[in-house]
């Protein structure tokens, strides 16, 4: 019986390998109805749902073509699971359950993509595709399914679906270990002297039981899928009565309470893997609240810092006057009491306080990967897409350090990450830093995938006796990926995050000559007050020497007058001038016909130096190199 749920669950991985965006097609009722169905009270009944929908797709006459789609490795793995809990097997059985909720969360990804990329928006003849996964569902309201063909929408919600397939994960736990928890539970409330009634109290024993990892890492992942359907129903055009109401169907979704939080400060952390998990699911939490509570996702998405200063403070106007808004708006200022659990939540400390604790949150995790290096969980695609992530949270710190107010602001919020991650990791919070590492290490996922290096060097560690070649842990997780990057998921943010870095200097061959990072051109302009009278000598440094020029030699009768040249500035690195009259000076450098540097400066309030006279004051010095 084990031997037979093997060789199906790893028909199911390699069938998901296989899978591309054009053939997974839509998730069936019938399969979602098997998973639902409890095989210790139905099991004849759930035999005969398996024998009954076998047969209808072979009546149907499905072409193998028509077989590879996501219902039949998920199909595979609610069989293999059968086979392993009649072994007794109960870890492997557990795990199909684990395997379906991680192939729906990519199924997810690629159906979001599909409905809202613009490519799929500006299709007006597309008629909702693949929107079967949502049925009725008091959380997400009503969404019509489409493409079911005979089949209805099952009885019951995707969370309701989620938590019942986490409930019986959670039985085969217990079961593996051998234990109960009742015992450790009751032990617990002794000590503590806990009352039966406080759920806060009872909530911090149940997160520090011997199975708690395990537990946990399951809790996570169905939370991660409420999270990703809220979001897809929210951008969701079809849905219609519930758009009025999404900022409270968004707060039955989570609360950011510090106390009843997955991540609260009670919880025991037992294993590695399950605290990344932990850190990146309160980066989902915080992207969330960013992005579709308080709708200020464009803190993370613009680089106000590359915009003409213009237009830059245009856009952080913009910012602040949004800011205002949700600080005088009472229903923003509820939905913030309710996050964080307080009164009186300043809009921009939450904004500063989401992006810190995202930054801490993914340097712990990429940290701990450092640390204990790549596996079967923590593959490349996970690594890269921490830095991806990261990336966007640096600039989000970034944009909010131009929206500070003052130099005590903006010195306050740094230190506030100092404080979190060390002074020396402050200086790796750039941007296209980790848009870099992510770009390295998408790459070396698809060579995993082609034989490349990163295949040829995972191979040199893995050990026959040790059994490595059979793991079917590591052979899911490869599928898994494999399906990640037949979705494109992979490439497509290749494409975006080279088109990121693609204006980085590190790619432009003048910036490794020194001459080219000067201007081209200085323009000098010399305005006279009325019928003043003046000779001005321009001295030029060329290397180490000193050129006078008297090429602002000028005797002006004009009462407006003005005087005018330019120079070819890649010759010399800096000048200065002697003046003898009292003008207003004008530079403008120039490279490449663009202005970079523009200064007007009145000489009347250029101070005077000791041992200079009135006439003859110290030079005013410019230097091309900075």
């Amino acid at each position: 019986l084990f031997n037979v749920g093997n060789i199906l669950s790893k028909l199911g991985d390699a069938v998901l390998t296989f899978l591309t965006q054009q053939n997974a097609g839509a998730l069936d009722p019938a399969l979602l109805q098997l998973y639902w169905m409890d095989e210790k009270v139905e099991r004849e009944s759930l035999i005969e749902q398996i024998g009954a929908y076998v047969n209808d797709k072979l009546a149907n006459g499905e072409d193998a073509d028509a077989l590879l789609s996501i219902n039949t490795p998920l199909f595979f793995y609610r069989l293999a699971g059968l086979y392993y809990q009649k072994a007794s097997r109960t870890y492997s059985y557990a795990f199909q359950y684990k395997k379906f909720l991680f192939v729906l969360k990519d199924h997810l990804v690629m159906l979001r993509r599909q409905l809202f990329m613009p490519e799929a928006l500006a299709n007006e003849e597309q008629d909702l595709p693949k929107r079967e996964v949502f049925w009725k569902d008091g959380l997400l309201g009503e969404i019509a399914p489409s493409n079911l063909g005979h089949a209805s929408p099952p009885a019951f919600s995707p969370t309701e679906l989620f938590e019942r397939i986490a409930i019986k994960t959670f039985s085969a736990i217990t079961w593996e270990g051998d234990i109960t928890n009742r015992p450790q539970i009751l032990k617990y409330r002794d000590i503590f002297q806990h009352d039966e009634q406080r759920d806060l109290d009872l909530n911090a024993i149940y997160t520090n039981l011997s199975t708690a990892p395990e537990v946990r890492e399951v809790i996570l992942l169905v939370e991660e899928l409420k999270l990703k359907l809220e979001r897809i129903a929210q951008k969701a055009t079809f849905e219609k009565e519930s758009e009025a109401h999404s900022e409270g169907r968004s707060l039955k979704i989570f609360r950011f309470n510090y106390v009843q939080d997955l991540l609260s400060p009670h919880g025991a952390i037992s294993h590695k893997f399950t605290r990344m998990l932990e850190l990146k699911f309160r980066c989902e939490q915080n992207f969330f609240v960013l992005h579709e509570a308080l709708e200020m996702g464009q803190v993370l998405t613009e680089e106000y810092v590359r915009c003409k200063k213009d237009e830059r403070q245009t856009k952080l106007d913009e910012v602040r006057e949004k800011i205002a808004a949700l600080r005088t708006n009472p229903d923003r200022q509820a939905l913030l009491q309710q996050l964080f659990g307080r009164e009186g939540e300043k809009p921009e400390e939450v904004l500063a306080f989401l992006v810190c604790d995202s930054i801490f949150c993914l340097h712990e995790v990429i940290k701990t990967i450092e640390v204990y290096g790549l596996n079967y969980m923590t593959s490349y695609t996970y690594l890269a897409t921490a830095h991806y992530k990261m990336a966007n949270w640096c600039r989000g710190f970034t944009n909010l350090e131009l929206l500070c107010r003052n130099e005590e602001e903006r010195r306050q919020l740094k230190q506030t990450l100092k404080d979190l991650l060390g002074t020396d990791a402050t200086y790796y919070l750039e941007p296209n830093y980790h848009n870099e590492l992510a770009i390295q290490h998408f790459y070396a996922a698809v060579q995993m995938h082609n034989e490349g290096k990163s295949y040829k060097d995972k191979l040199n560690d893995m050990y026959f006796l040790e059994d490595d070649f059979n793991d079917n842990l590591y052979h899911f997780c490869a599928a898994s990926e494999r399906y990640r990057l037949n979705l494109n998921i992979v490439r497509d943010k290749i494409t975006a995050l080279k088109a990121a870095v693609s204006d980085s200097r590190l790619y432009k061959y003048d910036s490794y000559r020194d001459l080219n990072h000067r201007p081209d051109k200085v323009r000098i302009a010399l305005d006279f007050g009325a019928k003043q009278e003046g000779v001005y000598h321009l001295v030029v440094k060329e290397k180490k020497k000193t050129v006078e020029l008297p090429l602002i030699e000028r005797r002006l009768e004009n009462p407006d007058g003005r005087s005018e040249i330019e120079l070819p500035a890649i010759y010399f690195d800096s000048f200065f001038l002697l003046k003898e009259r009292l003008p207003i000076l004008s530079i403008t450098l120039e490279r490449e016909g663009e202005v970079v540097f523009t200064r007007v400066v009145d000489l009347n309030d250029y101070p005077l130096q000791e041992g200079h006279s009135e006439v003859e004051m110290a030079p005013l010095v410019v230097d091309l190199k900075t």
